[in-house]
């Protein structure tokens, strides 16, 4: 493969203030959440910058999407609990479909409101970890995680932020890297030891041992 070069974007993430937008950066600080499950408490962080790599060939054509992100759990409870599943979503923000708001793609991209008007933001991934791996009681665990896209099979992805890209450098002097990404994170753990089937349950054991955290903001569907 010939790689003209390899960028790396910085990562934004939304949240809802106060009826606001506010765009956060996650190299200022980690979002947190927290629950409790009967005894169990865990803190959700979704640490460091995620990265977004775009890999291009000596054409300038767009060959490869790269995501490496992390997340961590904090187990801060009396019991061993189980990181499951990871849903995560990602967009790309949508200059052109901002700018012509008519235009085809703009029909299709998700519409956040805010105080200095609405941003347009193109799908881009969507995609499911699963991990069922344990995080200790009193503990902490890191799981980094990956998605690696080629064009193949992900053609209007591609066209999608090769346009984006292309009308960013133009009209706002953008490069790859001053994209602007939006991302959110669903992640369910277990209660370690304590059966998963609702029908096993009696008494006062009639508990679901299910923690659910998100971080960022959903605007909809993830994937082109």
């Amino acid at each position: 493969m010939n790689a003209r070069g390899i960028t790396r974007t910085r990562a934004v993430w939304l949240a809802l203030v106060c009826l606001s937008i506010a765009f956060l950066v996650f190299s200022a600080g980690t979002a947190y959440q927290y629950t409790q499950v009967s005894e169990t408490k865990v803190m959700l962080e979704m640490g460091a910058v995620p990265q977004f790599v775009l890999l291009r060939n000596s054409t300038g054509a767009l060959e490869r999407l790269i995501l490496d992100l992390g997340i961590t759990v904090v187990n801060i409870g009396p019991r061993d609990v189980n990181l499951w599943v990871v849903a995560y979503k990602a967009w790309l923000r949508d200059y052109e479909a901002e700018a012509f708001p008519q235009m085809p793609r703009a029909l299709d991209d998700a519409k956040v409101e805010g105080q200095n008007g609405t941003t347009y933001w193109a799908r881009a991934f969507s995609a499911s970890f699963t991990i069922d791996d344990a995080v200790l009681a009193r503990g902490e665990r890191s799981f980094a995680l990956s998605i690696n896209a080629s064009r193949p099979g992900n053609e209007t992805l591609f066209k999608t932020v090769e346009d984006i890209a292309r009308y960013a450098a133009r009209s706002r002097y953008l490069n790859d890297s001053s994209l602007e990404w939006l991302q959110f994170a669903n992640a369910v753990l277990f209660v370690s030891g304590v059966p998963r089937d609702p029908s096993s349950f009696t008494g006062a054991q009639n508990w679901v041992p299910l923690i659910q955290r998100t971080v960022g903001y959903d605007i909809g569907p993830g994937g082109s």
